[in-house]
């Protein structure tokens, strides 16, 4: 720990606007000892804290790297601009989560890209670390920086930035990255010599340095054959303070058969992987036991597709329902909507039911390859009514490819249509998310135009006038948001300056709707000589692409027989259903792993679960602690709504047997006294858990699982018609420590 950085820091991180984006210290991170360690990665992630967290991949790698002795693994976020501004005043510099250790003195810097509207985040997250923008102008004893994630299938914009791109899985190949540069780094060798050393294009690594435009070799992406149990964390980061999607997700399987054309990820993530139902069990007990989550998310690009579903709900369902976690689906196909999957779903807190026919008429539906009628949206959209939902969520998009008036009229009668069926369940409120179409590198639609924002602007206005209902909410995306994104997802390497210029501008967040400048952009547009009609215009298929040298697995070939399909209406069946020549699999090694064809390994691993208490329960719920605690130097930022948060994991992961309250939106029967002021430590405060049954010996139990900096001190059992905290609290002391000596005059 760089204690003294951290004495620096501490005070600026109480002016921020969320301090606990900054603290670390949480449930199950990892700080090493860096003198014992060979070589060491930031992970970066380039938004907030509370964005990046919910990343599994993030979690996957953290989780692999720091399980080699020798390799240490630590996390830092773009910090938001109000700790930008204290950074920059104070001239301090970036650091680690983990130990305040500055980022440029670690050996590399791993950026996930995760969307190309993050692009400038990188650029300052570098510069506030005094690390070299520039990969050509960077110093021996910088780091090397590396890249990956979805969007590195276009690297070009980054590649005046970064020095080594991992395409494609990284999890396969990362750790055997690090382990050949601490090799490099024991015998002394040089920046280039490290960059020689990992130079596998054939593996998914792509060097700029070593493979220049001039002589490009292709990179054939990097693909995990099987998705083993190992390599996912028994024991993930668990933040203390909420976070965007604050549940642990469970992977179900990666890749998606239905081939969508307009989809990036369905085409990239082939072939299609899933786990064992074994597996995804295992993980799930000892992932709950080892955070105390109370939701989790069944994760894949269609949930409804995985072939072991129903065995995995009917093993695991019971001992969720034990344990308080509810279990919620993001991703399902309108035509794979089980009424086993709306049940389960059903038995949750219902805050919406999301649908994504993305087009108005079947005939565009066909042209995208949307494998879904009408009678399938209708059938579904009853069952979750049926089932009691009256928030319903629905995704469109425009701007496709041969899109008409006539489909925009298509998604106006669909929703005339939906209030019409929805009337006759009382008040339904109806969700309108409507996106612009982006042509994305590796699809069948990456050759196409893009509407220009005027033309988008044009058909909002046209939807917005004919949709203007009480019970209807329509969503647009910024256009100039679209319009940004689309420069930066196709171009080539220029497409860097124009990031670089936007940077320098002012541009950061440009994911956020409110903090993207569209001046600072059309600025920055101008500066860069971008002709933005050309960026959006159709591309010659006779004309490599800039990411044509990477090779994602699918054929051109394939993808040009797709987008004329799309231009007929012509669709292409489920590759479950027969192949359909796509390119990706070998069918010796790499092919699809389908559970119910029995081609899919189960693990052996049988990961350690912290051994559990059994208590007796009368259900009476007459046992009533009030116990008394200290929140430390370390928690000082964590709020009265998250300290709720950590006190109930700790007990979930204990199975302790609380009180709950009642009803879809239950919580635990745990009463605090008056909140802390946040940035305040707490030396004596009190808090009452309500139990079914006595629990001896609690206050060792949860004290070994609490952060540090959350410690109870002493427990009393008092009878349950107790006044509480509050009503007992009769006076509240507080201290203040200056640092300096104050003036008689102002005593």
């Amino acid at each position: 720990m760089n204690d003294i950085l951290r004495q620096k820091l501490i005070p600026l991180i109480y002016q921020c606007e969320m301090p606990g984006r900054y603290t670390g210290g949480e449930i199950n991170s990892i700080a090493k000892n860096q003198a014992k360690i060979e070589l060491s990665i930031a992970l970066a992630y380039p938004d907030t804290y509370e964005v990046g967290m919910p990343f599994t991949g993030f979690q996957i790698l953290y989780h692999q790297i720091n399980r080699k002795p020798n390799l240490a693994a630590e996390r830092v976020f773009a910090p938001w601009t109000d700790m930008e501004t204290l950074l920059r005043q104070h001239k301090l510099p970036l650091v680690s989560l983990e130990t305040f250790t500055p980022l440029k003195d670690f050996d590399l810097l791993g950026f996930t890209l995760p969307y190309e509207l993050t692009y400038t985040n990188i650029l300052n997250m570098l510069d506030l670390a005094n690390i070299s923008l520039h990969r050509e102008t960077r110093q021996e004893n910088e780091p090397l920086i590396i890249a990956g994630g979805s969007c590195a299938y276009n690297p070009m914009p980054l590649v005046p930035f970064v020095d080594i791109f991992l395409i494609g899985d990284g999890e396969n190949i990362l750790v055997e990255i690090l382990q050949t540069l601490a090799n490099e780094k024991k015998r002394g060798a040089s920046r280039l010599e490290k960059l020689k050393a990992v130079h596998w294009p054939h593996r998914g690594i792509f060097i700029p340095e070593l493979n220049p435009k001039a002589d490009r070799q292709t990179v054939k992406a990097s693909k995990t054959i099987h998705l083993a149990l190992e390599n996912y964390p028994p024991k993930p980061v668990v933040p203390l303070i909420e976070i965007t999607h604050d549940r642990f997700s469970l992977e179900l399987m990666r890749g998606c058969t239905e081939g969508c054309r307009f989809c990036q990820a369905g085409m990239t993530y082939r072939p299609v992987r899933e786990r064992a139902p074994e597996d995804l069990e295992t993980q799930t007990k000892t992932v709950i036991t080892n955070t105390g989550y109370e939701e989790m998310s069944l994760m894949s690009l269609s949930s409804s597709d995985y072939s072991g579903l129903s065995q995995y709900l009917e093993n695991t369902l019971p001992w969720l329902k034990d344990n308080n976690v509810s279990v919620s689906f993001p991703s399902l196909r309108l035509d794979g909507m089980s009424e086993e999957i709306v049940k389960v779903a059903a038995s949750q807190r219902k805050s919406g039911f999301t649908f994504a026919p993305e087009a108005g008429t079947q005939r565009l539906r066909n042209v995208i390859n949307k494998n879904i009628s009408e009678e399938d949206l209708w059938k579904s959209v009853k069952q979750a009514l049926d089932f009691g939902w009256r928030t319903l969520k629905f995704y469109f998009m425009f701007g496709l490819p041969t899109e008409t008036n006539d489909d925009l009229d298509g998604i106006i009668q669909l929703i005339l249509q939906l209030r019409r069926i929805a009337r006759t369940y009382g008040k339904v409120q109806i969700n309108i998310t409507m996106s612009t179409f982006i042509p994305k590198p590796v699809t069948p639609f990456q050759w196409e135009k893009q509407n220009l924002p005027h033309e988008i602007l044009k058909k909002i206005e046209y939807l917005k006038q004919r949709l203007h209902f009480s019970n209807v909410k329509l969503k647009f995306r910024s256009p100039h948001h679209s319009l940004i994104e689309s420069i930066l997802a196709r171009g080539d390497e220029a497409a860097g300056n124009l990031i670089f210029n936007a940077w320098k501008l002012g541009a950061r967040f440009d994911a956020w709707h409110k903090q993207l400048n569209h001046t600072i952009w059309q600025d920055a547009i101008a500066l860069s000589r971008v002709d933005t009609d050309r960026e959006l215009a159709e591309r010659n298929p006779d004309v490599p692409l800039p990411w044509e040298f990477i090779d994602a697995g699918l054929s051109k070939k394939y993808l040009l027989r797709e987008r004329n399909k799309a231009y007929s209406a012509a669709q292409t069946h489920d590759c479950r259903d027969g192949c359909t020549a796509c390119g990706v699999c070998d069918f010796e090694n790499l092919t699809m792993r389908i559970y119910s064809q029995n081609n899919v390994e189960k693990s052996d691993l049988q990961p350690e679960i912290r051994a559990q208490e059994k208590f007796s329960s009368d259900n009476s719920g007459a046992f009533l602690l009030r116990i008394a605690f200290s929140k430390g130097d370390s928690l000082r930022f964590v709020t009265h709504h998250d300290l709720y948060r950590l006190l109930l994991r700790a007990i979930n992961m204990l199975r302790l047997p609380i009180v709950w309250t009642q009803g879809f939106n239950r919580r635990a029967k745990i009463s605090l006294g008056y909140p802390v002021p946040l940035g305040y430590t707490a030396e004596h405060e009190y808090m009452d858990l309500l139990f079914t049954a006595p629990v001896p010996g609690i206050l060792p139990m949860m004290n070994r699982l609490l952060p540090d900096g959350l410690h109870l001190k002493n427990a009393q059992q008092i009878e349950p018609s107790a006044k509480s905290v509050m009503e007992s609290t009769v006076m509240l002391s507080y201290q203040a420590h200056f640092s300096e000596k104050i003036p008689a005059a102002l005593l």
